[in-house]
This record gives C-alpha cells, structure tokens and sequence, in this order.
C-alpha cells in the first residue's frame, strides 16, 4: 500500500515490483502518478521516478486483513491529492503516511502540504478515530494519539480562519 506519490516514498516502487511479485495497493487518485499516466506532483517536469503497475485502486472505506489485524484505509487528501492513511483499530494504531509527522517525540501537522483546506479536513477525520499510538513516516513513533490529533485539528482550523 503506498500512502502517496512522492518521490520519498514512491521512486523504489518499479524495482520492488521487478524483483518481487508484491500486489500493489494505492489510493485511485495516487494511481496515475505511480503508473505513469500522470507527471508526479511536487517534481520537475523532466524528472521522475520510474512508472510502476497500481494492482488495486482502493478508496476510503476498505478494510485490509493484514497480519496485525484489520486495517481501515482512510483518504486523507492535503499533503497530495490521493493521500491515505491506515487505521488498526484493535490496535488502536494510526500509520498516517505524511498526513502528520513527529519532531522532538511530539506529533505535529504534515509539512510539505499542497491544500491546507483538504489537510486540516484530513486530521479532522483522523480525529475521530480511537487512537493511542501513532506512526508517521517522518518522525517515527509516538505513544500519542486522539488528544493530540484534535489539538493540531484545532489548530489547522484557528490558522485557516475557520477556529
């Protein structure tokens, strides 16, 4: 499952698939950019990671059986268009992708994002999910969750005006 196209996360996608035989999950907004159809957002015109097959396009509202339990896709557009995040809900566990991330063990807002609108309307809907434990790709792990999603959902709407 990639969470988003950029190219931190995305440009080893085509050797992963050349050398293994992974199904390769996305968001149907992510999808284009990873095959190729579409050039990736945030990068140059005449530069790009090498295309790669989207097995699945999925949408919010799947539910994955994965070997730590159910996991719950949730389309948290802002920080890219197709954006998604995981929810484990018997584990109380958020994988948020780059919808948020961790500075200083301390969980904070995404960084790098195109639609602060869509964004602060993500972590609003991330809010509402029973969470204790957190992981972003940016910044690890923290033991927070729930609390600390609504004080930076909180925040997003204070600086866009809407608090």
């Amino acid at each position: 499952m990639l969470t988003h196209q950029d190219v931190d996360h995305a440009s080893g996608l085509a050797e992963l698939v050349g050398r293994t035989a992974p199904v390769v999950f996305a968001h149907r907004e992510c999808a284009p950019y990873l095959d190729g159809s579409e050039h990736p957002i945030k990068m140059e015109d005449d530069d790009r990671y090498p295309a790669a097959r989207v097995d699945v396009e999925a949408s919010e509202g799947v539910r994955f059986d994965t070997a730590a339990g159910p996991a719950d896709l949730y389309h948290t557009p802002g920080h890219t268009p197709g954006h998604v995040s995981l929810h484990f809900p018997g584990e109380s566990l958020l994988l948020a992708g780059d919808a948020l991330h961790v500075s200083e063990g301390k969980l904070k807002g995404p960084r790098g994002t195109l639609d602060e609108a869509a964004s602060a309307d993500s972590i609003g809907k991330l809010s509402e999910l029973d969470v204790s434990l957190t992981h972003c790709f940016h910044g690890g792990h923290v033991d927070e969750g729930t609390e600390a999603i609504a004080a930076i959902r909180d925040d997003a709407a204070e600086s866009l005006g809407d608090g």
